[in-house]
């Protein structure tokens, strides 16, 4: 049976929960809404639905209480069906059945290849939203990432070594793609999942999890179920906190970084290719340069790891004319004597909740 709407949720609302909730989603689209020249209030909101209790409870607010009128079939929602349980299908049919019940058009997916690991999945969901939202029109898709996703993030990343950038956790709001005109935004990173437990308790909803995200055999998973729930919330805080911060110090670093990138870019494509001065590049210290590189490698959509990153700046610090270096998955650079060229190949890198 879907979930009811609030017309149904009966009046046990307690005062001033709803209207903080969806201001504060409100506040989160129209301050996006201000930045992003090509965007206003009209824009297509496509919700991820994967029937689950955060997306479900995102759906059902922007649904019934949304944060400005929304002109019919502004609204929509956007499944993927992985088909990686039994059940799979299911839920599919369950998620169609709750828009329909909602009056919220619904676009589902199914990629034709079952997919081996979350990274993949990841992926192949973030190509079906990509397809979706980062047509010529755009859009903004909303994803239900909140706090506990936040500090599970970073205290991932922290255990599989990473570096700054990776400290700084899931971005509020980015391009689906360099230079696309569909955004992804999520509203609720500053919700805590007590408050989105509440709003489905208060409201009756019945959200379906995935049985996949109980498999402990998933790193998150095991991180979620068996290691968060004892850090305490001072921990929790902690990693928000460091996440916090890790994205000041992104910003401020992007902004020393932004005359740098003047001086030694000499052209930038629009498939992804960069072209470099060697010269003018290898005329500042290591960490600059790698610093520099990083940079330019995410504002063309790819990632490189600190192995790679080692590989690039002795490859492009050579003093050989020619050659041409796989970096990272989707990410070649190539010498063409004082040039150098970096491009990344669309598609091609794993998206990892940035």
């Amino acid at each position: 049976m879907p979930p009811q709407g609030p017309e149904s949720a009966g009046t046990e609302v307690e005062a001033g929960v709803l209207p903080d909730l969806s201001q504060q989603v409100g506040k989160v689209l129209s301050q996006l809404l201000d930045t992003v020249p090509h965007l206003d209030s009209r824009v297509p909101l496509y919700v991820g639905l994967s029937g689950g209790r955060d997306s479900l409870a995102l759906l059902h607010l922007m649904r019934f209480f949304p944060p400005w009128r929304l002109d019919p079939g502004q609204l929509r929602a956007i499944h993927v069906d992985h088909g990686m349980h039994a059940a799979s299908r299911a839920q599919a049919d369950w998620v169609a059945g709750v828009c329909r019940s909602w009056d919220v058009p619904l676009r589902r997916h199914r990629p034709p290849v079952v997919p081996g690991t979350e990274a993949e999945a990841r992926t192949m969901r973030y190509a079906c939203f990509r397809e979706e939202v980062g047509g010529e029109n755009g859009g903004l898709l909303l994803l239900a990432h909140h706090a506990e996703d936040q500090a599970e993030t970073v205290l991932f990343r922290l255990l599989r070594g990473t570096g700054p950038r990776g400290l700084a956790g899931i971005p509020q709001a980015r391009p689906l793609t360099p230079g696309s005109r569909g955004w992804l935004v999520r509203p609720l990173l500053g919700v805590s999942g007590v408050e989105l437990a509440g709003w489905v308790l208060q409201h009756r909803l019945r959200p379906k999890e995935d049985p996949t995200n109980v498999d402990l055999a998933y790193r998150r998973n095991w991180l979620r179920h068996r290691v968060l729930p004892h850090l305490g919330s001072d921990v929790r805080a902690d990693l928000l906190a460091l996440a916090q911060a890790a994205r000041e110090r992104e910003e401020v670093l992007d902004r020393i970084l932004a005359p740098v990138a003047d001086a030694v870019v000499l052209d930038s494509l629009p498939d992804g290719r960069l072209t470099v001065d060697r010269r003018r590049l290898n005329l500042y210290p290591p960490p600059v340069r790698a610093e520099l590189l990083r940079s330019l490698i995410r504002t063309q959509g790819g990632r490189i790891s600190r192995r790679g990153m080692a590989m690039a700046l002795e490859f492009l610090a050579s003093p050989r004319g020619s050659g041409r270096l796989t970096a990272g998955p989707g990410l070649l650079l190539v010498r063409e004597g004082k040039k150098g060229h970096i491009q990344c190949i669309a598609g091609a890198v794993q998206d990892d909740r940035s």
